[in-house]
């Protein structure tokens, strides 16, 4: 049996190159602009994608830290986006059921009809052979990357699809609302289980690699009702945003406000609020890093692979990177001295 688990949370995008006390700081890819709604990183890491509030697309290169091209290509708020895991095709979703498909060289391949209202969600599969589409209609799209046909539709949520995931072996289908977390089944497009009643804003899937041989039956369990939750062949572990606190099987974390945007990668989990800040946290409830990120409210944000950068944008049309890997491993080795120095008396 091959389980996963299911992390939920909201993130803030920022990249960083710098050290020591730069660190934290993070670093400017928008000095100013109108505001970014969402934001996205290549599975390299190499490229982010952010989609504003005017309606315009825009890509940056990481490494050179400069912008590669924003074009307006929305008639509103881009609520959306996604790189396919090659990074060859971006897509972006909006206001007014707009759904479209990009090379990342600008080039637009497709615009997807379907949806009846704001496009809210997207994902690729991991093989890059189905795309995945949620809306504020509340329904989830599936789609054929051969030739960009709608091939299912997805109904059940009873309000605005936020967040989707694929699992890495392709067979599974997070997907996320105000309500609940269903898990649906890619094959025939039947569901398993629905859990985590509480508004889900991001998802992501941890391989555990867990071998149970010889079990072939379904099985369910539960901690309190919204903790662990396990299906064959998935496990799932839900994180969740409830007002001011993170809560995540049992461990809670006090958040400076409550979180507007949240995001998962990995171990790694991170928020953004109405303060500006952006807080980070290690999955296994140790270090917590609190960064003072934006003037105004934090409006998107982003973990590369690996939880190895940050991104975050703002109502003050700011766009910031951080490497959240580093700062969290600084933040546990405190933690870590810390709790040595209160066992030992040192």
């Amino acid at each position: 049996m091959l389980r996963f688990m299911l992390l939920l949370i909201v993130v803030v995008v920022t990249l960083q190159a710098a050290h020591g006390a730069e660190l934290s700081k993070g670093q400017l890819l928008q000095v100013a602009g109108k505001p970014v709604a969402a934001l996205a990183f290549s599975q390299d890491g190499r490229l982010l994608a952010g989609g504003s509030l005017d309606g315009a697309v825009s890509i940056w290169a990481i490494a050179s830290n400069h912008l590669m091209r924003s074009s307006l290509v929305h008639s509103g708020k881009v609520a959306a986006v996604a790189f396919s895991p090659n990074g060859t095709l971006l897509a972006s979703g909006g206001d007014a059921s707009s759904l479209r498909i990009w090379t990342v060289g600008g080039q637009e391949l497709r615009k997807l009809d379907g949806h009846t209202n704001g496009v809210s969600a997207l994902a690729f599969s991991p093989d890059g052979q189905t795309f995945v589409s949620g809306a504020t209609d509340r329904a989830v799209f599936l789609w054929n990357t051969r030739d960009w046909a709608l091939t299912r539709r997805l109904l059940g949520h009873p309000s605005c699809v936020n967040a989707l995931y694929v699992s890495a072996n392709n067979q599974f289908l997070a997907s996320g609302s105000d309500d609940f977390l269903r898990i649906w089944n890619l094959k025939d497009g039947t569901y398993s289980f629905e859990t985590l009643r509480e508004p889900v804003r991001a998802i992501f899937y941890y391989d555990l690699n867990v071998a149970s041989p010889g079990d072939q039956k379904p099985k369910f369990e539960s901690s309190d009702g919204r903790g662990i939750m396990g299906w064959q062949p998935m496990g799932v572990i839900g994180t969740h945003i409830l007002g001011p606190w993170v809560s995540h099987i049992g461990i809670s974390w006090k958040t400076s406000q409550a979180a507007r945007v949240v995001a998962a990668e990995n171990d790694l989990m991170a928020t953004g609020g109405a303060n500006g800040m952006v807080e980070i946290w290690d999955a296994n409830g140790y270090g917590t890093v609190k960064l003072v990120a934006h003037t105004n409210a934090v409006e998107s944000i982003a973990l590369s692979r690996g939880g190895i950068l940050l991104a975050a944008g703002s109502e003050d049309g700011t766009v910031k990177l951080w490497r959240a890997r580093e700062l969290m491993d600084q933040a546990n080795s405190k933690a870590d001295r810390k709790r040595k120095q209160k066992k030992y008396g040192e």
